[in-house]
């Protein structure tokens, strides 16, 4: 994850990246990894004392794997909180905008704690999700996956929606770049009902962190919850959750993605 996440200036507002083939959904880049790039971008614009808050991205057209562009626009910066557009071209075509929200740490009197990650069954019982060359998402072999709860994918289930945990394969740091990975690295969650194999991809995605990214072993496993809120038009309204190693939520997402079973 370190290196596919490398980012160099080419200018105070302008950076490059190089999206390796290895971090391919089908035919396009992984859009974890993209959201990653513009996070990672975005950092460079914003004071130290501020954490990612809210993630807003639109996937606006297919990456291939190959060079992409990274432009940064700082839109405000007051006393708590900083806002930044990132867009991402590739060979002069816009294809990711994302609206990034950084606040810093502040006093508060309403703290109102979320529910601690649910239960998993015992180590011996999880199942793995392997990464098969041809039939696993190539970015998928970044990744390990152990499954807590639902049907895999295309396996006809009568119910949809899984929970399971991931880490990075190499053991990389997590910060909150590498969290949209993880949140983004699961399938939509309507795909267990589906009986063979389904193209899915993500239109719109927004992430909310409800604290920073808590320092943790690189070995460390995060726990990820994801549900369908409803389905209809070849649309999928997907509800999904991150859970720290300390078992604390992290980070909120809403996504639309298309499915492409008709």
């Amino acid at each position: 994850m370190d290196d596919a996440l490398r980012i160099t200036p080419l200018s105070p507002s302008r950076w490059r990246a190089e999206v390796p083939a290895t971090m391919a959904q089908g035919r396009a880049a992984f859009g974890g990894l993209l959201a990653g790039l513009g996070l990672r971008a975005a950092d460079t614009a914003v004071d130290v004392d501020r954490a990612p808050r809210s993630v807003m991205v639109d996937f606006i057209a297919p990456v291939e794997a190959g060079e992409v562009e990274i432009g940064i626009l700082p839109l405000r910066s007051g006393r708590a909180l900083s806002h930044v557009e990132i867009r991402i071209h590739q060979r002069g075509q816009l294809a990711m905008i994302a609206a990034i929200a950084y606040g810093m740490t502040r006093p508060t009197r309403l703290d109102r704690p979320a529910a601690p990650a649910p239960p998993i069954p015992p180590d011996g019982s999880l199942s793995t999700l392997p990464y098969i060359e041809g039939v696993t998402p190539a970015f998928t072999q970044h990744f390990e996956y152990r499954w807590t709860r639902g049907a895999f994918p295309f396996s006809g289930a009568a119910t949809d929606g899984f929970g399971g945990l991931i880490r990075p394969r190499a053991g990389a740091r997590v910060d909150a770049a590498v969290v949209l990975s993880l949140l983004d690295g699961w399938p939509c969650p309507m795909l267990p009902r589906a009986d063979r194999v389904v193209p899915a991809s993500s239109v719109t995605w927004l992430v909310n962190f409800v604290r920073a990214v808590p320092e943790a072993p690189p070995d460390a496993w995060w726990q990820v919850e994801s549900d369908a809120v409803a389905s209809a038009d070849g649309y999928v309204d997907a509800d999904a959750k991150i859970w720290g190693p300390d078992g604390a939520l992290v980070a909120t997402s809403r996504q639309l993605m298309v499915e492409f079973s008709g």
